[in-house]
């Protein structure tokens, strides 16, 4: 019986990329308190202070898979509300999870098409509502 081939398989490193927007997300502290409770490498980034960083280099990936704080790694920046990462830094990131086939998982997200959700309402938990 043959197999399909999908291609060479690239190499890539043992290590997880955790993101934060600005470092304050609950979300994120849990994520790097359960990695190192499992002893998982990992990297963290605090993308308001540092750039994205490198995702591969000559042809091996940095990374097995990526873990965002929250979904669109949004902060305030004292006048609204912006998305830490350019749209060539999420472009990278699509990228990279397509060449390498590496997955994304996100802790807290708003129902947004990125992940395949819609907002379509807000729902009352209050006993008036159940009426």
């Amino acid at each position: 019986m043959a197999c399909a081939s999908f291609g060479a398989v690239r190499p890539l490193e043992m290590k997880l990329l955790v993101l934060s927007a600005d470092g304050t997300e609950p979300s994120f502290d849990a994520a790097k308190n359960l990695l190192n409770h499992m002893a998982v490498p990992y990297e963290a980034v605090i993308l308001r202070n540092q750039p994205l960083p490198v995702l591969s280099a000559n042809g091996q990936g940095k990374y097995q898979g990526i873990v965002l704080s929250t979904g669109s790694l949004s902060y305030f920046d004292g006048s609204g509300w912006v998305s830490a990462l350019s749209a060539a830094d999420w472009s990278a990131i699509d990228t990279y999870m397509r060449d390498y086939n590496v997955r994304l998982a996100s802790l807290y997200t708003f129902p947004e098409p990125r992940f395949g959700l819609t907002f379509t309402s807000a729902v009352s938990t209050t006993e008036a509502s159940a009426v």
